[in-house]
């Protein structure tokens, strides 16, 4: 077994690295709608970073995980790499 030739990071979705763009506050006429529907969309926009974010992290602490395996895997004589685990 070799140890994996792609780090972690580039595991993670170069869209991630994009920022989650604010929501909008619009001019409808009526201020305190326009701020009640501001408040809505923004929680919404929150709501997508925080999921990319824990996506990211997920996907690199799966990463960091396999990783650890295979150089656990490797450092085994060569006789007990024939064994599980």
């Amino acid at each position: 077994m070799l140890a994996p030739r792609d780090g972690c990071s580039t595991l993670i979705a170069s869209r991630w690295a994009d920022p989650v763009q604010s929501a909008v506050l619009e001019n409808s006429g009526d201020p305190a709608l326009d701020w009640q529907l501001f408040g809505i969309a923004q929680t919404g926009q929150l709501n997508i970073a925080n999921r990319d974010k824990a996506d990211a992290l997920e996907t690199i602490r799966r990463c960091e995980a396999r990783d650890a395996a295979a150089v656990r895997q490797i450092g085994r004589p060569w006789w007990r790499r024939l064994l599980p685990g």
